[in-house]
């Protein structure tokens, strides 16, 4: 059986979903495209709008595939889009070694008759409605809008939300009792029965609807578990003191966007792409990536960004910095990024609303490799032109305050973020006699590394990029003559 794009029209779940997959035909869309005439497979990744793209595979021989999107139609628009995309122009499909990821797809589906039954359901005049490839910039006919209808669903939303915001506040009041009850009990109680009693008090915040400070709080024993126990008390003392002052900061306003993101959950992105409140369009390099196991089962990938400029975009009120936040299940499979450390993201970058804009999202991006690291893309170049970007100085656009001036900054805005990212000038790392390192520039900066490459410490550092927690750094990454060079 041959892929068509007839066959493609006949298994489109509906006319949205074709609409939708023309939107993501465009090879800024696209990397990673291969071709294995064996399987008769062809497979790509399609970014999306966090730093992860999805993973599509498809089966042109008997029209199987596979998407790691959560899309609830089958195909989605990335496997309509692939499809779409082989059959225009095959070329960029090049024959490749079978990706992990589709090996372990081919091993796992079986063939099936799927295809030829949408052959046969196409004479069927009880059908699906006529889609067609050649309407798919055409709108889906929008039904008017019942003045009645929306002011009750508005009505609605203000219900359900008011008595979450209620259920949120009664959970919090209780965490700041349990709170209270450690201290009055003693640290040294606490620190004998950390797991057990984080557990039961992060169990009633979900239960309250608070999952966002229901996470931090069931990871506290962990990071109290990686801490030396000299520091341990402390630790949890500055943790109590953040929580408490963000419970007593959505006592005083439940809407502030960053109160609300930390406590609950962040925003919709759609929503804030429809309604953006900061966009910047550039080119960022990726200058470190965290990966995290949580208690919940959820695993986390930040990723660290930073802004390049070629010496000429001074914007103050544009963030130098940005990071992505990607939740992901096991469950779901293999997730890797689309971009690696050094490689450089080129778009418009979303940050979600913040009295200091850190966390971001792309709605369209485009990753490329450093060719050299004297190098990057022009962000003024058009992504949608095949033309070769001009390459310009590579600069990171750093921030006018140090390192603790930033850092009072953002404890004066959200006194409860426990993380600084920020970027360091010229220097280089000294060891202690007590084996601890130091980066000795500008400022002298304890780093939390406990162990760095040789390289790293015997190399003149142009730009360090870390992570500043109000006692230590950890070195994410240098950047030297040699290069960026991970720690």
């Amino acid at each position: 059986m041959t892929l068509t794009l007839q066959k493609i029209e006949d298994i489109a779940p509906d006319q949205a979903s074709l609409s939708s997959a023309k939107k993501l035909l465009a090879d800024s869309k696209w990397q990673g495209q291969g071709f294995c005439e064996t399987t008769h497979t062809a497979w790509g990744e399609c970014q999306g709008s966090g730093s992860k793209p999805y993973y599509v595979v498809v089966d042109v021989s008997d029209i199987g595939y596979k998407c790691t999107c959560p899309s609830r139609k089958f195909p989605c628009k990335h496997a309509l889009a692939l499809m779409w995309r082989y059959v225009n122009d095959s070329s960029p499909f090049l024959p490749s070694v079978t990706p992990d990821w589709v090996a372990d797809w081919l091993g796992r589906r079986r063939k099936t008759a799927k295809a030829d039954k949408a052959d046969d359901n196409t004479d069927n005049p009880k059908s699906t409605p006529k889609k067609s490839l050649a309407l798919a910039d055409t709108d889906e006919p929008t039904t008017p809008i019942d003045s009645k209808k929306a002011e009750s669903a508005k009505k609605r939303a203000e219900k359900v939300k008011a008595n979450t915001d209620a259920q949120i506040g009664t959970g919090l009041q209780e965490f700041v009792g349990w709170l209270d009850d450690q201290l009055r009990l003693g640290m040294g109680a606490f620190m004998d029965n950390a797991t057990e009693r984080s557990r039961q008090i992060s169990a009633r915040l979900v239960d309250a609807k608070a999952g966002g400070l229901a996470s931090m709080v069931d990871e506290l024993p962990s990071v109290l578990f990686n801490t030396p126990k000299a520091d341990r008390a402390s630790v949890a003392f500055g943790a109590f003191g953040r929580w408490y002052l963000l419970c007593q900061a959505w006592q005083k306003n439940p809407d502030d966007p960053d109160i609300r993101r930390t406590i609950t959950r962040a925003e919709n992105k759609d929503e804030l792409i429809q309604n953006p409140f900061l966009a910047v369009v550039g080119v960022w390099q990726v200058v470190g990536e965290r990966t995290h196991n949580r208690k919940d089962g959820l695993i986390s990938h930040t990723t660290y960004l930073v802004k390049m400029t070629d010496g000429t975009d001074n914007a103050d009120n544009v963030p130098n910095t940005a990071i992505l936040q990607d939740f992901h299940h096991p469950t779901s499979g293999v997730k890797r990024t689309g971009s690696h450390v050094g490689s450089l993201m080129a778009g418009r970058l979303i940050y979600y609303p913040s009295r200091v804009p850190c966390r971001a999202f792309f709605e369209t991006v485009e990753t490329k490799p450093v060719a050299t690291s004297l190098s990057y893309y022009d962000p003024n170049h058009d992504l949608n032109t095949n033309a070769t970007p001009s390459l310009l100085p590579i600069v990171p656009q750093l921030s006018t305050d140090n390192l603790r001036t930033a850092y009072a900054k953002q404890l004066n805005e959200l006194p409860w973020a426990s993380e600084l990212f920020h970027t360091l000038g010229k220097g280089h790392i000294a060891k202690d006699e007590t084996g601890r390192f130091w980066y000795v520039g500008d400022e002298t900066i304890r780093l939390a590394n406990t162990d760095l490459s040789p390289l790293v410490l015997s190399c003149d550092i142009q730009y360090a990029f870390i992570v500043w927690d109000g006692v230590a750094g950890e070195l994410l990454s240098v950047q030297t003559t040699w290069g960026l060079l991970t720690c």
